[in-house]
């Protein structure tokens, strides 16, 4: 092992050197994101309206107006998507929230009869073992309403979160619209004054991360919609309610690591089968597995094409990503691997790690 060290203490040296770069990078572009957060909403909001601009521009229209008509639009289309959308989804969070007393009774029902086994059981114990159990249950409701608590005020800082969101993104757009207007002079300002390590380094970003980063969300984003169109076609032919909502949910949160659409189905199909609606169950285990294995057939077509690495090295890396950043390293697993694949791609760690 000493050895070992000996031999290649330069190249673990530059790999420890490279990985806290990697590292420390990530903190800055946090502590960046946090106070300069409308400034990245107005740059991801230029981005997206751009083709749009290029477009009105190329009718003669002013660079300004074209801006101004590219947000409007951009923004009207948004809104009706959220306040259709919204309007469906709240009515049928409402339904289900006025038939969940419903739910809970049929739930109750079903496991009356093994409550009064299990109660006639638990009294026959011998002395001292009912009261042991009875102190668990209590200590166990304590932990709860404990756990309750901490998300009763995590929803509160979400609704603050939320109205902070807001504001950060009407000032991105405001951003964007300046930004768009003075893309070229800003253009030519850093064409002046950035040195050739800055400029290099944004071309590698543009021309190879971020084009990989937008084939990634692009990507996810057919796999969503291809999970939202089974689950809401199959809930529809089964004259399941809540359909619309329980769609978007399941889409939602099939693009979350090690979730997916079981977080939605796997609950749902075991309540049904304890409330003995059997035939729906087994209709839902069969919509699960028909969304399993059209993600499974896909994902490695879409997303493997446009990632360029083996679910493997993927899952691998969102391991190790979590255990250095938390939860946003593991969201933020599919940028850093391409951010990675390029770099190794273009040669940058053959230069930057001595092989000895």
């Amino acid at each position: 092992m000493w050895s070992f060290i000996k031999r290649h203490y330069k190249t673990i040296i530059d790999i420890v050197i490279l990985i806290a770069v990697i590292w420390l990078s990530f903190k800055f572009a946090n502590w960046i994101f946090g106070i300069a957060t409308p400034i990245v909403f107005g740059a991801i909001i230029y981005m997206l309206i751009k083709p749009m601009v290029k477009l009105l521009v190329a009718i003669k229209i002013k660079r300004g107006a074209a801006i101004a008509i590219s947000l409007v639009i951009y923004l009207i289309a948004a809104l009706a998507v959220i306040f259709f959308g919204g309007m469906i989804a709240v009515n049928q969070v409402h339904n289900l929230i006025a038939k969940m007393p419903h739910y809970i009774d049929t739930l109750k029902s079903n496991f009356g009869v093994e409550f009064h086994h299990l109660r006639r059981q638990y009294t026959d114990l011998p002395y001292g073992i009912p009261e042991k159990v009875n102190e668990k249950i209590g200590s166990i409701g304590q932990k709860f309403m404990v756990y309750f608590s901490k998300f009763l005020w995590t929803l509160v800082g979400t609704v603050n979160t939320s109205i902070v969101f807001i504001g950060n993104l009407l000032l991105g757009i405001i951003l964007a619209y300046f930004l768009g207007k003075d893309a070229e002079k800003v253009r030519a300002k850093f064409n002046e004054i950035a040195p050739n390590w800055m400029k290099e380094g944004w071309d590698f970003l543009r021309i190879n991360v971020i084009s990989g980063i937008t084939k990634y969300i692009t990507a996810q984003l057919k796999l969503m919609t291809i999970t939202f169109v089974i689950i809401f076609i199959s809930l529809l032919i089964f004259r399941v309610n809540n359909a619309f909502i329980i769609s978007i949910l399941s889409a939602v949160f099939d693009i979350l690591p090690l979730l997916g659409v079981a977080t939605i189905f796997v609950p749902w199909i075991i309540y049904l089968f304890i409330v003995g609606n059997t035939a729906l169950a087994i209709k839902l285990l069969i919509v699960y597995g028909i969304v399993f294995l059209v993600r499974q057939l896909l994902e490695p077509k879409i997303v493997g094409e446009s990632l360029g690495v083996s679910a493997f090295i993927m899952l691998s890396l969102m391991v190790i990503f979590l255990g250095l950043f938390g939860f946003w390293g593991m969201l933020l697993t599919p940028i850093l691997t391409i951010l990675l694949k390029e770099l190794y791609s273009q040669g940058y760690f053959k230069r930057w790690i001595r092989m000895e």
